[in-house]
């Protein structure tokens, strides 16, 4: 049995909290990290519902995903070398995961923004609603432990994981350095163009070249997501040349 004090907040949110815990089967030891988790930064600075914003969880979420699907991969797969470990686990834990994961869940009825979150224009929506999803896995961790927060994760993750390894990773980087090396004998260089929005919110564009001359851009939430960005489209580009 869990014994936890309930936070001083509206009746109605608390009944939000307690429906959304059900449909995640997860019941919280410490009910404000639920609220935490699902409080954006632009809500405290204009609501006085007493809450953190869910930056700090946010934090930790993203180095628990890592960790445990790091850990399922090791495991699981013994026969795999690094360079697979790590190109399965990037495709897994990309912001686009996130955000279908969180869509999935439902976890977008229950986020606090300013504006309301259908307010915000694509790019932002899809950026919360990733964030968000990494706040509730730290949420869990703070507040159950590491063993919930495994559960809870895997349950969410294995049917990327298993669909990533059924179709075959999408790591362009390293196709693209394969192709490079046996064409040109040189290695694909990246460099950043333009970075734009604020720090927890940026959007990257990445231009990749060979032999010194530009190949293709590519743009992402991420410096490794602009850079997968610009590997693919540089593989077209090679591909249309017919090379």
């Amino acid at each position: 049995m869990i014994f936890r004090k309930i936070p001083p907040l509206p009746k109605d949110r608390i009944s939000e909290l307690l429906k959304f815990e059900k449909e995640i089967k997860v019941k919280f030891k410490q009910l404000d990290l639920l609220h935490n988790c699902l409080v954006h930064s632009s809500y405290t600075k204009y609501n006085s519902l007493p809450s953190q914003s869910n930056e700090r969880l946010e934090f930790i979420g993203d180095s628990v995903i890592s960790m445990i699907i790091s850990e399922y991969l090791y495991k699981k797969y013994p026969h795999y070398n690094e360079g697979i470990l790590s190109s399965i686990k990037s495709d897994v834990v990309s912001r686009k995961v996130m955000y279908d994961i969180g869509i999935e869940i439902g976890i977008d009825k229950y986020i606090l923004t300013f504006p309301p979150l259908n307010k915000f224009d694509e790019r932002g929506k899809r950026t919360i609603i990733s964030n968000c999803l990494e706040s509730l896995i730290g949420a869990v961790f703070i507040s159950n432990g590491l063993e919930e927060a495994k559960k809870l994760t895997l349950r969410l993750f294995l049917p990327i994981i298993e669909k990533r390894i059924k179709d075959g990773t999408s790591d362009y980087k390293s196709i693209l350095q394969t192709v490079s090396l046996n064409l040109f004998n040189t290695y694909p260089k990246y460099s950043i163009i333009s970075e734009v929005g604020p720090n927890h919110n940026k959007e990257f564009t990445v231009k990749v070249s060979l032999k010194d001359k530009d190949i293709a851009q590519g743009k992402g939430f991420s410096k490794r997501e602009a850079e997968q960005s610009a590997a693919k489209n540089a593989l077209t580009v090679l591909k249309n040349l017919k090379i």
